[in-house]
């Protein structure tokens, strides 16, 4: 199992200020599958104590929530223990739900590159422009070459129709669902059309980068969600 380092979950008061932080960084773990993230999520939103991170969900409630089996359910829980995002504590005493405690993988630290000596550019002759240089011919005038200026640039409306499609893992959000209405909700705040316009569906409901739209201040799932909406539009 990975190493891991204590939130501040761990006091009282201090899993209301580091949850959507701990929210975020699950989400852009690219190593960790689409249900690993979305129970992740579930825990984190819909089961922990937004103040004490006490967090007992029963694995019945939790299976219910994440509308998925029990065994993907334990493999999803198990996956995130293994990559140092959950801790489970007790649970092994008979009608007692196992609880989790929320935990961040320690950072690797990063090798600090080697010094690489500046390189020195070549002296360069001066360019006289009338040519009173008799070494160096006069350069052309600017307004004799006309198509130095002119490059082809799309109108701005042409840019907003093919956007390239951002590279990312995609999860499946069932039409109907909380996490369809949220999304709904989430793209009418940001001036896009619902799912039902815009979505791309694919096998199990309409394609999204993640699963749950981002709240307010999550910086990296908002710019995520905000490519994925604009080629959406794009492509409608």
């Amino acid at each position: 199992m990975a190493k891991v380092v204590t939130l501040h979950g761990a006091r009282p008061g201090g899993w209301a200020k580091d949850r959507w932080a701990w929210i975020e960084a699950v989400i852009a773990d690219g190593q960790l599958t689409p249900l690993a993230r979305l129970v992740a999520v579930v825990l984190a939103q819909g089961f922990a104590n937004h103040e004490t991170a006490e967090c007992r969900p029963g694995l019945a409630a939790l299976v219910q929530k994440v509308a998925s089996s029990r065994a993907s359910v334990m493999r999803a829980l198990a996956d995130l223990q293994a990559a140092g995002w959950l801790e489970r504590r007790g649970g092994e005493a008979p009608g007692r739900a196992a609880g989790y405690a929320f935990r961040r993988p320690e950072p690797v630290s990063k090798m600090r590159p080697e010094p690489v000596s500046p390189v020195r550019p070549e002296p360069v002759s001066p360019v006289s422009a009338t040519g009173l240089n008799p070494e160096i011919s006069p350069c052309t005038p600017y307004k004799d070459k006309p198509q130095l200026n002119h490059s082809a640039r799309p109108h701005p409306r042409a840019l907003m129709r093919g956007l390239p499609k951002p590279q990312c893992t995609t999860t499946a959000v069932a039409p109907g669902s909380w996490a369809a209405e949220r999304w709904d909700a989430w793209l009418q705040a940001e001036g896009f059309p619902p799912l039902e316009r815009i979505g791309r569906k694919i096998e199990g409901g309409f394609e999204m980068p993640i699963t749950v739209a981002p709240a307010k201040g999550e910086q990296v799932p908002y710019g995520i969600a905000r490519r994925w909406a604009d080629w959406l539009r794009s492509r409608a």
